[in-house]
């Protein structure tokens, strides 16, 4: 992977053909244990639902790099855009990767008619958390495992 230059980044379709690209992002770290969760949905689930449809990925480019990845499915009932992985890898964190993919989710979710972006965030994860309230995010309360629905409301 390239040195990291956040200005030469460019947001485009994360196909199945991308497979080796995704497992080698890297994104998980020991002391945040949803994100080692995120990395493996990324390596070991991600290529094969691209690749049977409904699923669907945008990437933040660096040239030929993958430096970030979100995955959503659009739904009809309710009319809703559930994005369930986005991941930024170790060396471009807190550079506005996610925050670039999440607007571009949120415009396509949009485009399509949908009424909201939902998010499961860990209640650990800070900087999701953030993210999403800054974008008007209304959050639920944490479910069992520690994970609160975001959601962002788009229309």
């Amino acid at each position: 992977m390239t040195e990291p230059n956040a200005g030469h980044l460019r947001v485009a379709a994360v196909t199945a053909d991308d497979a080796a690209l995704l497992r080698a992002l890297r994104c998980g770290r020991i002391d945040a244990p949803w994100t080692v969760e995120a990395e493996d949905y990324i390596h070991l689930t991600l290529p094969s639902e691209l690749r049977s449809g409904g699923t669907r990925a945008t990437g933040l480019w660096n040239g030929n790099d993958l430096v970030a990845v979100a995955a959503w499915r659009m739904e009809t009932a309710p009319p809703v855009c559930r994005c369930f992985c986005l991941a930024t890898a170790l060396a471009w964190q807190r550079r506005g990767c996610a925050r670039r993919l999440k607007t571009s989710v949120l415009a396509q979710a949009k485009a399509e008619g949908k009424i909201a972006v939902t998010s499961l965030v860990h209640e650990d994860n800070a900087v999701m958390r953030r993210l999403n309230a800054e974008l008007g995010g209304i959050e639920d309360s944490p479910d069992e495992d520690g994970y609160h629905l975001i959601s962002i409301r788009v229309s």
